[in-house]
């Protein structure tokens, strides 16, 4: 630490927070704060990159028609957009198909392969699903319709019987990270194109970081790596971005001319392209992201905005339906695991609601809605269960499961929902008995008033973007005497003025104004935990704390 501060002149604050997340030498340091398209590793270590793109480049020269089959979220919308675009681009004879998740539901389906065949297309290529459709690639397989696999998710002990299955999580990869969203490895399948190709393009395909980064950011992936890297790059690409569709997602939603961070992917972009899918209908933000013309991807957008706050309405009315359920159901004696059902759930929002409920009551959460004799439902889990392995082990229970170790969606036919839960919540018992997931602040390090300057709190911004596996970090400063405080925002947010020593500080807690009467009790010094930010207004940079909370000594 102290050689790193040293050479690079670095604060000892900041030194300190590189080091414990092992970037211990000048040369680490420089490749993670200067992130660049050269660090990516090599597309064709992916499992059957090579195959792949040999039989995509043969489809293109022969003007075979070609089916691009994506996923309803950000993460398969992006990478339908991707490539798409970029064979369209090149000569392609190129459609796209995104299922309705209500009427269709995830993955590659019959009806996709018939879609296929009514067109004439000769090749499936599924981007951010297609790992477990065995009966689906077999059926194209018997009509004479190749498929080529690019996905993220987990394989399960057989893989589909497909030209190529590109999927970083195969048992035999080779490829250096296994955690790239769903348009991660979509790019890396262009990298791949572009190279193999040995002509010219006809535009960078680093144009195209923008969409990268809005799938990569949506389907909360690790932010480490070679994520962080197309992240990074990706922002930049955001705040500049030419395409109709982005200037005009980020005018509806009040991001325009603003510096775009990872959280403004997460809670204002990514939530208006998923809300015409949750609602029912996916094609929006295709056709917002594909749009040519300013005057077409404003009306979308607008539509989109129109989508969200409809969106937002049926998330809430959930929301307090499901808490009603769970006080009616197990009147606050909750169980280790929650399986919730009903006829009245629209089946869009329950991830979302799912989330919410597993954070509130740290209990891994499946909400399912139920019409006719079908059942469809969404799964959030807690630090510490592994909530698509034990879904394998429901196996013959489901009609279908996919997804990640936090997050999964299932079928199931409704005479199935009782034994579910009887199996499911004691998994939930036998892997958390005795584990404590309350959650926990990590506290960085210990920071004197004295050390905050800004210098370091923009050396701390080139650890952004912030998320999974690279969360922001958290300094704690003890021994601070509150001068002032109050509430601000209708009572949202906490604002105090502290001194330490003969050091002072102006400090803001987002959504901490509880925290006011607690410190108003207190009796005095307290303890921060923080993080040193500048914010801008009216054109000018001041240096505040940006609080996480606050405690008596």
């Amino acid at each position: 630490m102290n050689e790193l501060a040293s050479s690079m002149s670095f604060p000892r604050a900041f030194a300190a927070i590189l080091a414990a997340r092992g970037i211990d030498s000048p040369e680490k340091a420089r490749r993670f704060l200067n992130p660049s398209i050269s660090f990516l590793c090599d597309p064709f270590l992916l499992p059957d990159m090579e195959k792949a793109v040999l039989r995509i480049l043969q489809a293109v020269q022969r003007k075979e028609k070609i089916l691009v089959f994506g996923d309803y979220d950000v993460d398969g919308i992006t990478s339908v957009f991707l490539i798409t675009s970029f064979l369209r681009e090149h000569g392609g004879e190129v459609d796209y198909m995104i299922p309705h998740r209500l009427r269709e539901g995830y993955g590659l389906s019959q009806r996709g392969v018939l879609s296929a065949r009514k067109m004439g297309a000769t090749l499936i290529i599924t981007v951010d699903n297609g790992i477990t459709a065995l009966d689906e690639v077999a059926e194209a397989n018997s009509h004479g319709i190749d498929v080529i696999i690019v996905d993220h998710h987990e394989p399960a002990s057989k893989i589909p019987d497909a030209h190529g299955v590109i999927d970083p999580k195969r048992a035999d990869s080779a490829y250096p990270f296994p955690d790239l969203a769903g348009v991660g490895v979509t790019y890396k399948l262009i990298q791949a194109l572009a190279e193999a190709a040995g002509r010219e393009l006809l535009r960078d395909i680093n144009e195209d970081l923008d969409v990268v980064a809005l799938g990569t950011v949506a389907d909360v992936v690790p932010l480490v790596e070679e994520n962080r890297i197309l992240t990074r790059l990706g922002l930049e690409a955001l705040e500049s971005s030419s395409k109709p569709g982005i200037e005009a997602l980020k005018e509806s939603s009040g991001l325009a001319g603003r510096k775009i961070q990872s959280e403004h992917i997460a809670f204002i972009l990514a939530p208006r392209i998923n809300a015409a899918g949750r609602m029912g209908d996916s094609d929006s933000g295709i056709r917002l992201l594909l749009s040519q013309d300013i005057h077409e991807a404003k009306a979308i957008a607008e539509g989109l905005e129109d989508d969200n706050a409809r969106r937002r309405q049926v998330d809430e009315e959930t929301l307090q339906q499901a808490l009603a359920k769970l006080e009616k159901t197990y009147a606050g004696d909750l169980p280790p695991g929650i399986v919730l059902w009903s006829r009245k759930w629209h089946p869009g929002v329950l991830g979302i609601v799912a989330s919410r409920l597993a954070e509130r009551f740290r209990r891994p959460t499946v909400l399912i809605s139920v019409e006719g004799d079908a059942a469809r439902g969404s799964c959030r889990s807690v630090a510490g269960f592994d909530v698509y392995e034990a879904l394998s082990r429901c196996g013959n229970l489901l009609t279908g499961y996919g997804g990640h170790s936090h997050a999964a969606g299932i079928t199931l036919d409704k005479s199935d929902l009782d034994t579910f839960r009887e199996i499911f919540v004691p998994m939930v018992d036998e892997s958390l008995r005795g584990v404590d997931v309350t959650p926990r602040l990590h506290l960085d390090y210990e920071l004197h008033l004295s050390e905050m300057n800004e210098q370091l709190a923009t050396l701390l911004e080139q650890l952004a973007p912030f998320g999974v596996g690279n969360p922001e970090p958290v300094f704690v400063t003890t021994g601070v005497q509150v001068l002032d405080r109050s509430v601000v925002g209708r009572g949202s947010h906490l604002k105090l003025s502290v001194k330490q020593g003969s050091f002072f500080a102006e400090c803001i807690g987002f959504n901490l104004g509880y925290l006011e009467k607690e410190i108003a009790c207190s009796e005095g010094d307290v303890s921060l935990a923080h993080i040193p930010w500048l914010t801008s207004w009216q054109g000018k940079s001041r240096l505040q704390l940006k609080l996480k909370d606050v405690k008596g000594q």
